[in-house]
Order: structure tokens, then sequence, then C-alpha cells
């Protein structure tokens, strides 16, 4: 087999230009890839399924339904959110001196993150029913980022 390819088993130095995918960085793509559709997935059910039917009950039970529902989400959307991050800013520094894409990239993934932690974040009992609006907004703009975000994989 002297005519086989032996795939590097690191990442190249940053300052290389070497394009061939490495198994950590593939490995690092597959988790990234995951993380997005499972961000997109569980944002995607919440804005476009669960806040609709809950629109049909009294504020009280719509807020305490929406505060039980987020309670199980929530790791979900942090685990999801967070390794979306890590794995942008990884391939961001792997890809960097390629032009402004990664940035780009990256600056999207900071920006989804960001709104991940204001809709995750669990609201004082007494401002949940004012914050459920604004969640409901946050959430389009997070479905709106994320699907951005998948076309530019």
């Amino acid at each position: 087999m002297s005519g086989a390819r032996e795939i590097p088993k690191s990442f190249p130095h940053p300052g290389t230009q070497d394009p061939s995918p490495t198994r950590h960085f593939l490995l690092l793509r597959w988790l990234h890839i995951v993380a997005i559709i499972l961000l997109t997935g569980t944002i995607f059910s919440l804005r476009c399924l669960v806040i609709p039917a809950l629109a049909v009950l009294a504020p009280e039970e719509r807020t305490r339904l929406m505060g039980r529902l987020m309670a199980r989400t929530r790791p979900t959307l942090w685990a999801s959110s967070i390794l979306f991050f890590v794995s942008s800013l990884l391939l961001a520094i792997r890809q960097s001196g390629t032009g402004l894409l990664p940035v780009v990239k990256l600056t999207l993934s900071a920006l989804l993150l960001l709104t991940v932690f204001l809709i995750a974040i669990p609201p004082h009992r007494t401002l949940a029913p004012r914050l459920l609006p604004i969640r409901e907004r946050l959430l389009g703009v997070a479905l709106a980022l994320a699907l951005l975000t998948c076309f530019w994989l």
C-alpha cells in the first residue's frame, strides 16, 4: 500500500494552508452539524409547535406550562448551543486566513448563543408572565439565526 495516503492524526499548524481534512477536523465538523440540527429542531418545535398550542390557554396556565417546558428543554438548549459555539470557534481558527466567511459564521454563532442564553435563563416567578412575549420573539430570532447558520454549513 505504498500509494495510499495516510491521514494525519491532528490539526495542522494554524499557519499552514493544508486543505486535507484530518480525523479531528471531521469529528469536529460532525459535532458541529449535529449540534446545529439539535438546536434548530428544539427551537423550531418550541416556536412553531408549542407556543401556538399554548396560545389558547389562560395566561397563568400558559406561563406555568412554558416554565415547565423550558425546564425540560434547557439542558438540550445549553448543551447544543455551547457545543455549536465551541465547534464554530475551533473551525474558524482552523480556517483562519481564508477570508471573511469564518468570521461571519463565528459572529452568527455568538449571536445565536447569546439569544439562546436569554431564552433559557430561568426568570424570577414575578417576571415570568411579562417575559413570555419577549421569549417568544427571541425564539423567532434564534430560529432565524439557526436556519441562516444551517445554510452556511
